[in-house]
């Protein structure tokens, strides 16, 4: 029975878990710029520490409309394609401020059926909390690279 900490996600019906490491910044007030070729759920880029990083619409990539309210919250996040490498880095967009919880190896669950193609195949687990399905996404899959990319 192992326990970690972990940082909820949210955006409007869906709900992720980052490890702590994976989450890097918060922001609120970004510069974003539009890249009209990319997938529906990630069509624009944050300019982070002179980076432009891919930014990911969770509720688009959900298959849910985006509310009408903007975006409050922006997070970057990190992953390494494998150890002793640089870290690579992306962005997501949240309604709320991050979430730190506690997330026991006893919880684990089945993955919803009602995910994204891109989510369900870019997910490593998922565990329920406070009767919600919490995905467990693997940002290395989800941003679209794989080991020697």
């Amino acid at each position: 029975m192992a326990k970690t900490n972990a940082w909820l996600l949210s955006a409007n019906k869906i709900k992720l878990a980052l490890a702590q490491y994976e989450l890097i910044e918060i922001i609120t007030e970004p510069m974003i710029y539009a890249v009209p070729v990319g997938p529906v759920y990630c069509q624009n880029m944050l300019l982070w520490r002179d980076q432009l990083l891919p930014l990911i619409d969770l509720e688009l990539l959900s298959n849910h409309l985006p509310t009408i309210v903007d975006k409050k919250y922006y997070i970057v996040v990190a992953w390494q394609l494998k150890e002793g490498e640089p870290l690579h880095y992306g962005a997501l967009t949240l309604l709320d401020l991050p979430e730190n919880i506690v997330v026991d190896d006893e919880w684990q669950t089945l993955l919803p059926q009602n995910l994204s193609e891109v989510l369900s195949t870019a997910s490593l687990s998922c565990f329920n909390y406070d009767n919600n399905a919490i995905v467990i996404p693997d940002l290395k899959a989800l941003y679209g690279e794989k080991d020697g990319e």
